[in-house]
């Protein structure tokens, strides 16, 4: 069957104009069909009239997913696109799929609406073009969402504005793809109308992890004992972090996109997601009531002869300290006591807190750490997933997608298959061999199957290869 568009997806694109998806879908080629939509991001960046705004190509459900906004171009252009897309599929050699773009939004846009959140944001050290999040801070925000869930259960996932139900199993593969692609996801547990848990990631002008809880049905004593927990988490994450902060926030607004505008900044201070994608190994974004800090905010309270009294907090980490400004119950978002409590935290962090002219100087010291202000974020075509020395093999099978997985749970990833043990794309015979002789490997040497993963897809009888270098013909003997 030929690539076909899907009714109407050219409609769609000229409805939403300012901000539109394209998803190949329906093609055994998946890999092929993602590089080829990276061409056509870049197709369309020069296409582009003004500043446009064009993700990664990401692997969402169903297939790769590619995020368009501010083109600037009529209506006659913008319904050439999905023409576009099928002339470079068919060029990278996909002869089956389907280009759509769907409707960007669903049931979670009315997660910024859901009021009474508590927020763990956790930031790696800034390094302007080249930042990225740590795989293993996915796995944590898998589990601070999932953890309690069945792997049959459904979850709601928002990728790029795009709306998707799947599996808790299958979930956490998505957080992941998205962080290869350094693209924004948001996954969901819990009822908008009561209680939720959920788990971000960010990137652009300030990547990091938010993981956040509450919803209408917490009352004050709910959303403390969240806090409480979030804080823990954070310094479990201490040793990792560059900064992490805890804050009490009206409602789940932006929580996936990262710091709204501070009240330091409507005083003239820097611009919150500036500091934290460039100088927060150093600096803070605003006074929270909790923060974890490293050796650079503490040499600069050293250099200014400031200590933080009563404020300071245990070492979590080496070289890492906990600050607690106040009572947690002085910063709820409803509290009386809330600027009160912000304003003796600035009194507290002067030192690393900026004016944004002075900011501004000390980022020019420091040209490594470009921000989106000066420079586009990069274009990833070719990140691949899962990053297989991230991974580590085990023998028993695993209730949802993680970092740690067996050899056959790994054979399911690269297949794109649904999380399993006995992956149908797998000879079964193989399959049994398999299991059986990565179980008999010790720990070290499980590893170094890890390469030969990916010559295992497509060995089932009547399954199609699932890209370059694959093929059925694989015997038990190139395993050993």
């Amino acid at each position: 069957m030929p690539i076909r568009v899907a009714p109407g997806a050219a409609d769609t694109i000229c409805d939403f104009a300012d901000g539109f998806v394209l998803h190949v879908t329906e093609t055994p080629q998946v890999e092929a069909a993602r590089t080829a939509l990276g061409h056509v991001a870049k197709d369309l960046a020069r296409l582009a009239v003004g500043p446009a705004s064009l993700s990664n190509p990401v692997l969402a459900p169903g297939g790769p997913l590619l995020r368009v906004a501010g083109l600037g171009v009529d209506d006659d252009v913008l319904r050439t696109i999905p023409d576009r897309v099928v002339r470079r599929l068919g060029e990278a050699g996909i002869t089956d799929a389907v280009v759509d773009s769907p409707e960007p939004g669903g049931h979670l846009d009315r997660l910024d609406g859901c009021a009474c959140a508590v927020v763990l944001r956790l930031f790696p050290a800034p390094a302007g073009e080249s930042g990225a999040l740590p795989s293993s801070w996915i796995d944590i925000a898998a589990e601070w969402a999932l953890g309690d869930l069945p792997p049959d259960a459904t979850v709601p996932l928002r990728l790029l504005g795009a709306g998707f139900d799947l599996a808790v199993a299958d979930a956490p593969s998505i957080l992941h793809q998205a962080c290869s692609a350094r693209v924004w996801c948001d996954v969901v547990n819990g009822d908008l109308d009561d209680r939720i848990r959920t788990a971000s990631i960010t990137f652009g002008r300030a990547p990091h992890v938010a993981l956040a809880a509450g919803g209408p049905g917490c009352d004050d004593h709910a959303l403390l004992a969240r806090y409480d927990l979030l804080c823990e988490v954070a310094r479990e994450m201490a040793p990792d972090v560059a900064y992490a902060c805890v804050d009490f926030e009206a409602t789940f607004e932006g929580i996936g996109l990262g710091l709204v505008a501070s009240p330091w900044q409507a005083e003239g201070g820097a611009a919150a997601n500036v500091i934290a994608g460039a100088l927060v190994d150093e600096l803070v974004p605003d006074a929270y009531p909790y923060q974890v800090l490293g050796k650079g905010h503490l040499g600069r309270l050293g250099d200014h002869e400031v200590g933080l009294g009563s404020s300071l907090g245990a070492e979590v980490a080496p070289g890492k300290v906990e600050v607690s400004l106040g009572t947690a119950t002085d910063w709820l978002s409803d509290s009386d006591e809330r600027d009160e409590a912000r304003a003796e935290g600035w009194e507290v962090l002067a030192p690393l807190l900026l004016t944004e002219s002075a900011a501004d100087d000390l980022l020019g010291t420091k040209p490594e750490r470009l921000d989106e202000r000066t420079a586009p974020p990069p274009l990833v075509v070719d990140a691949g997933l899962p990053n297989l020395a991230d991974i580590t093999l085990e023998v028993v099978p695993h209730a949802r997608r993680s970092l740690h997985l067996t050899f056959l749970e790994l054979v399911s990833w690269l297949a794109h298959d649904h999380h399993s043990d006995a992956p149908r794309s797998v000879s079964p015979v193989l399959a049994t061999y398999a299991r059986w002789f990565a179980s008999a490997l010790d720990d070290r040497r499980r590893q170094e199957l890890k390469g030969r993963a990916v010559r295992f897809v497509g060995t089932a009888d009547g399954a199609p290869p699932r890209g370059p270098g694959r093929t059925t013909r694989l015997t038990i003997t190139d395993l050993a």
